[in-house]
């Protein structure tokens, strides 16, 4: 179906060219054909475009988890203040005032 259309686009090169009646013709006839087709191919590249932008996100994703398998993991250890037997130092200390 594809090839006979393209066959009789290209036979009648000359005449789609100078325009007129034929392209006119054509077009009545075969109009909804090439609407359809020129849809479809239109999706095909739309999902074209979504597969490559769902690659390169996988990509991206599998990345980021080797960089964090190869990261080493931080222990988890608490806290230890060294002066929490201290009491704080009360406020006129801390200014270095005298009251």
């Amino acid at each position: 179906m594809l090839d006979q259309m393209a066959d009789q686009v290209l036979t009648m090169a000359d005449d789609f060219a100078d325009g007129g009646f034929q392209v006119s013709e054509f077009l009545e006839m075969h109009g909804s054909r090439l609407h359809f087709l020129c849809l479809m191919i239109s999706q095909f590249e739309m999902l074209r475009e979504t597969r490559i932008s769902e690659q390169k996100a996988r990509a991206k994703a599998s990345e980021r988890q080797k960089a964090s398998e190869r990261r080493p993991k931080r222990r988890e250890e608490p806290l230890v203040n060294p002066g929490a037997d201290e009491p704080p130092p009360a406020p006129a200390e801390e200014r270095g005032t005298d009251k």
